[in-house]
């Protein structure tokens, strides 16, 4: 009667097992990704058709790849349904192949938001805008826009001037945006440092610290680094867009080939830890604690490590004129890089999937050809004929 009665269970446990998602815990270390893709992404002509079943494929344990191999459009903001220890990578370059140059793989984006969960690197990839404006939310995870990043957008008002005209990237949390999907509202009290590099890319602004969050206690450091050949329209060392009393500090990093319009404070009045500015080569315009709107004031000081190439610029005595503790150190510029330009601009991305055009904090709901439902449906066909079968043998016996 025992062996009867698991019998009957066994087909309600594999229903159970079968419920979990696919991909719940992925097991790819790389994964491919383009539009209308309907395949496992372990190759190309097998790509994956969203960053929700890309990241639901990796195994995030480990230090991961998407690769975008044709023209890829996020429609919704998007976000991970949780923290993970490993590392995600974003580029177009892969295994020895460029799929911008043979697939005119780019990444098309709406004004929408990509929100970290996790370690992120963008390297080789080009980014196609529809409007003014994208949005990375970081988390205090490391972000790192590496060499090789491209963008244009089809709206004239994206020219790095401000939060919403840029390619922004936010070291610390956004207001109103959860910290994963589905999850939880962002901290006011965070103790985690955090880290931006960014080596490529034009028309960006980064805020080192969080935006539109009230009564923030940050007592951590924020390090934005400003290399290679990026391009930065304006650098926020302060939080913005909320009033602060805060301990943390900020450290910037300025060197290589990259240029900065202006490093300011915050948007709203509020009081910071402390600045430190390692200026070792490129291009800085203004350092101006009120240049964001309102004055941000220091408790500890302004630091400057600078080189002979910093000094050398027409700006230096007018951006470093706050700092005390000045050290100059010896440094080595490297070459500059070579850049590519863009291919031609295209007014209307040749192949992209309506807008849904409810609230920027939605998210990208995952696709999948697969009918997973067949799965739950044959377990428990199979279930039924192994109790036929046994109740067949028992009344045979009987």
């Amino acid at each position: 009667m025992k062996k009867l009665g698991f019998l009957f269970l066994f087909p309600f446990l594999l229903l159970l097992l079968c419920a979990i998602p696919a991909g719940a815990a992925g097991t790819a270390e790389v994964v491919y990704l383009k539009n209308g893709g309907t395949g496992d992404g372990s190759s190309p002509e097998a790509a994956l058709g969203s960053m929700k079943d890309a990241y639901a494929a990796l195994d995030l344990t480990k230090a991961c790849t998407v690769v975008v191999c044709g023209e890829y459009t996020q429609s919704k903001t998007f976000q991970h349904t949780a923290a993970y220890g490993g590392s995600v990578t974003l580029t177009s370059v892969w295994d020895g192949v460029d799929y911008r140059k043979t697939a005119g793989a780019v990444y098309i984006t709406g004004e929408f938001r990509y929100v970290c969960t996790g370690a992120v690197t963008v390297r080789d990839l080009d980014y196609h805008l529809t409007g003014k404006y994208y949005f990375v939310i970081a988390q205090h995870y490391p972000f790192v826009l590496d060499t090789g990043v491209r963008m244009e957008s089809e709206n004239a008002g994206f020219d790095g001037s401000a939060v919403a005209s840029a390619f922004t990237i936010l070291a610390g949390y956004q207001n109103g945006q959860a910290t994963v999907d589905g999850g939880k509202k962002p901290p006011t009290a965070v103790s985690k440092n955090a880290s931006v590099t960014v080596r490529s890319g034009s028309n960006l602004v980064i805020g080192a610290f969080s935006r539109q969050i009230k009564n923030q206690k940050l007592t951590g450091v924020s390090t934005v680094t400003v290399e290679g050949n990026a391009e930065v329209g304006i650098l926020y060392y302060a939080p913005i867009d909320a009033a602060f009393d805060v301990t943390a500090g900020a450290v910037i990093n300025v060197r290589e080939h990259a240029k900065v319009g202006m490093i300011c404070g915050g948007t709203s009045k509020g009081t910071l830890g402390s600045v430190t500015l390692n200026w070792l080569s490129g291009e800085i315009g203004e350092f101006s604690p009120a240049g964001g709107g309102a004055e941000t004031s220091v408790k500890n000081g302004y630091r400057l490590s600078f080189s002979a190439h910093s000094a050398a610029k027409e700006t230096f005595a007018v951006v470093t004129k706050l700092f005390q503790n000045n050290k100059e150190v010896s440094y080595d510029l490297p070459a500059a890089p070579e850049t590519e330009p863009l291919p031609s601009s295209r007014k209307t991305p040749r192949v992209e999937p309506p807008l849904d055009m409810s609230v920027s904090g939605k998210t990208e709901e995952p696709s999948s050809a697969f009918p997973f439902w067949v799965i739950p449906a044959a377990a428990a066909a199979v279930g039924a004929a192994v109790i036929a079968f046994a109740l067949a043998r028992r009344k045979k016996k009987g």
